[in-house]
C-alpha cells in the first residue's frame, strides 16, 4: 500500500513536467516565473526551494519545484534525561537527531479575485536521512565547580563511547501542502513571494544503516503521521514573453 502511494505521487510529478511543457507554449501571453524560496519550519528545519510556475489562465498557475533542507535544531542534543543525581555527581542521557532532506513537488495556485493573494496546494515526495545519537554525559562537582567528565571509550567500538547508541534511518515521505500565497511585484521582472501553509505527510521507513544499539533504544520505529505548520518567503523572477 505504501509503495502504491509513492508510485502515484511519482506519476503525478511526471505528469507535471508534461503540463509545464505544454502550458509554456499555450499561454505565452501570461508570464511564467522562477523563484528561490526559503522555508523555515515550525520544527526548526529550514529548506531552500527552486520553483517554476506557468500560468494556465488568468486564475490558475501550475507549479513544479525541488527542495533541499536540514534540521538545524536537534544536533548534538535536543532532549536530556537525568539518569542519576547526587550532591557531587550528575549523569545525564542525551538524545541527538539530525535530518537531511530533499524532495520534488507538483501543485497549483488559484488567484483570489484581483488581490495579490492565491490559494495554493502541492503534492510532495521527499527523501529524508535521519541520524540519531544517544549518549551519557557525567558532571562532577570538583572544588566547588561542576566539570564535565570525558566518556570512556572502548577500542572495539570504532570511537563510540561504551553507552553510545547510533543509527541512520532513511525515509520516503509523500505529503500534501495547502495554504495561502502572496505575490508583491517589486519591478518589471521581480516579485516578493510569501506564504503560510500546513503540511501533512506519512514518513515511510525504507532502510536503516550504521546501527549500534547497546541499550536497545532503536528496536522499534514508530509510525507517525507528520503534520506541521510551514511558512516561507523569497524572490521570483518573471520570465520575459517571447515575441512571435
Amino acid at each position: 500500500k505504501s509503495k502504491s502511494l509513492v508510485m502515484k505521487v511519482i506519476n503525478l510529478l511526471c505528469f507535471g513536467f508534461a503540463m509545464i511543457a505544454a502550458g509554456h507554449t499555450l499561454h505565452a501571453q501570461n508570464r511564467s516565473d522562477i523563484g528561490i524560496i526559503i522555508s523555515p519550519f515550525a520544527t526548526s528545519e529550514i529548506t531552500a526551494s527552486f520553483e517554476y510556475r506557468i500560468p494556465l489562465n488568468d486564475k490558475y498557475k501550475f507549479k513544479l519545484g525541488a527542495s533541499i533542507g536540514e534540521n538545524i535544531r536537534a544536533f548534538p542534543d535536543y532532549k536530556v534525561n537525568i539518569i542519576s543525581a547526587s550532591d557531587s555527581l550528575i549523569v545525564e542521557r542525551r538524545f541527538g537527531e539530525k535530518t537531511q532532506l530533499g524532495g520534488l513537488r507538483v501543485g497549483g495556485e488559484k488567484k483570489l479575485g484581483k488581490s495579490m493573494f492565491s490559494l495554493m496546494g502541492d503534492l510532495n515526495i521527499s527523501y529524508q536521512k535521519a541520524y540519531f545519537s544517544n549518549y551519557n554525559t557525567t558532571h562532577e562537582l570538583i572544588d566547588g565547580i561542576w566539570q564535565a567528565i570525558p566518556p570512556e571509550y572502548e577500542l572495539i567500538s570504532e570511537g563510540l563511547a561504551m553507552n553510545q547508541g547510533t543509527t541512520t534511518r532513511h525515509f520516503i515521505t509523500p505529503s500534501l501542502r495547502v495554504g495561502i500565497s502572496l505575490d508583491v511585484p517589486l519591478n518589471k521582472y521581480f516579485m516578493l513571494n510569501l506564504y503560510a501553509a500546513g503540511n501533512f505527510g506519512i514518513p515511510i521507513l525504507i532502510d536503516e544503516t550504521n546501527k549500534k544499539d547497546p541499550l536497545n533504544e532503536f528496536s522499534t520505529v514508530p509510525t507517525v503521521f507528520d503534520a506541521h505548520q510551514q511558512f516561507g518567503g523569497g524572490v521570483r523572477f518573471m520570465l520575459p514573453v517571447r515575441n512571435k
